[in-house]
């Protein structure tokens, strides 16, 4: 059994930052999971847990193989794309923020490509392109992802009646 689970921000900078998780418990082994993928596993009462600046990970400690976390829910957006051409010289990640297009990130000419959002605001959309950049300089046309990012759903309202005659529990939408 875990119990007094604690974190401790051991160092942090601008890329990064280092958390020492520790607990007691018993077991022979721990296995920790961040944001729902297993880290590690250790014999020891604490591990230590990197994470981006402003980062909010979700860490669960069990004493069990077959035990696994609630699932997890993204704190940013992760756009993946196939190369235009082989005449893209870079692909610009931009962000629509207002009435304007800002500059997020630049990525190389690799034949498939993933960029990862920092932190983003829960419960709003959020639009992001991906322009290609020509050898020549050129924009090329720009692909749009619009993303809704909700960090934790809220539960479904629902409502619940029991029957004590025959044993039924009626689940419907409220």
């Amino acid at each position: 059994m875990i119990s007094d689970l604690q974190a401790r921000l051991l160092t942090s900078s601008s890329l990064a930052a280092i958390w020492r998780v520790s607990w007691t418990g018993s077991a022979d082994l721990y296995y920790v999971y961040v944001d729902g993928v297993r880290a590690g596993t250790t014999s020891v009462l604490w591990f230590d847990v990197t994470v981006a600046p402003g980062a909010s990970p979700i860490i669960d400690v069990f004493d069990s193989a077959a035990a696994v976390p609630e699932p997890v829910y993204p704190d940013g957006v992760t756009l993946a794309w196939y190369s235009a051409g082989d005449d893209v010289a870079t692909y610009r990640i931009e962000k629509y923020v207002g009435t304007d297009w800002i500059v997020q990130a630049s990525a190389g000419p690799a034949w498939y490509q993933t960029w990862k959002s920092g932190r983003i605001a829960d419960d709003t959309t959020h639009t992001y392109r991906i322009v290609p950049v020509g050898i020549n300089g050129n924009d090329g046309p720009a692909v749009q992802f619009v993303a809704l990012v909700v960090h934790h759903p809220d539960a479904p309202q629902v409502d619940m009646t029991y029957d004590a005659g025959d044993g039924t529990l009626t689940i419907s939408a409220a």
